[in-house]
This record gives structure tokens, sequence and C-alpha cells, in this order.
């Protein structure tokens, strides 16, 4: 029995224990923060198992994954608050954004932005983001034509 555990160490002293494919700092990371990859996915493109890819993480000091999902999830820009004040339908707005109509709720919650107020009743239905579009494109029209009417009385005037 001695003899077998002599020649295994034997063995074992030229070889390297198994640590996966060899990746830098910055792949591992780009990996890491690739969020289509599921953990099991990415611990067998690295050879390794998803224990041990975890390890790999904190070790460099990269955030959790769960983490990583919480800052991905917040889909929404600053056209948002916009958006609810104008008055366009939650189910809009969710399907703009890809979410559901309860993640436009809670955001909304958040925002300290209220459904009361809106108009939207069941005898005025919501607004589209169409009809938000067009409100944007007639008031930056309604700018420009005011900067000109000024620039030209403006000019008449140098003029007389």
């Amino acid at each position: 029995m001695i003899e077998h555990l002599i020649a295994y160490q034997q063995d074992r002293k030229g070889s390297r224990p198994h640590r996966g494919k060899e990746v830098t700092r910055a792949e591992f990371a780009r990996l890491w923060h690739d969020m289509s990859l599921k953990m099991d996915d990415l611990a067998a493109a690295l050879g390794i198992s998803a224990k041990a890819v975890q390890m790999r993480a904190k070790a460099r000091g990269l955030p959790s994954r769960s983490v990583l999902r919480g800052a991905a999830r917040d889909h929404f820009d600053s056209e948002f608050p916009a958006l609810w004040v104008f008055g366009v339908t939650a189910e809009e707005i969710a399907l703009h954004y890809g979410v559901t109509v309860a993640a436009v709720h809670m955001k909304a919650h958040r925002m300290g932005m209220s459904a009361a107020g809106r108009g939207i009743s069941r005898h005025r239905p919501g607004r589209t983001i169409a009809d938000y579009r067009e409100f944007q494109l007639a008031a930056a029209m309604a700018r420009t034509a005011a900067a000109e009417s000024r620039a030209a009385a403006e000019h008449w005037r140098q003029i007389a």
C-alpha cells in the first residue's frame, strides 16, 4: 500500500494540479460581467467549477453577480418621468422599456410619482408614446419658430 502512495506522490510531483483555462484579469472580468452567460456556462468555458469561478471573482475583487444583475435591471432612463407625467400608459411604457407593467409602477412609486392626477381613467384613456413624441416635436418646432421670429424682428429693427 505504501509503495502505491509513494508512486502516486512521485507522479504528482512533476504535474501541476488542474487549475482550468488561464485567462487575463480583463478577460475574466469581461466574462464575469456578461449576464448572458450562466454561471455553469462560465465555469465550463474556463474549465473549472462554478464555485471556483465565484472564488476567483471574489479574489479579484469583483462584485457578486447578483449585484450586477440588480444594476442591469434598471432599464429606465431620464425620459421615464416625462413619459409618466405626460400620461403615457404604464402598458406603453413597459412595452417601450421591455419590462413588466408592475416594474413601471414600482419605478414610479420609488421615484415618488403618483398614479393619481395623471388624467388616465376609464373615460379618458392614457396617451401613447407616439403622442409624447409628437408633443416633443411640436414644442421643439415652436421654440425654433419663436427664435427665428425674434431674429427676423431684430434684423428688421437694425435695417430700419
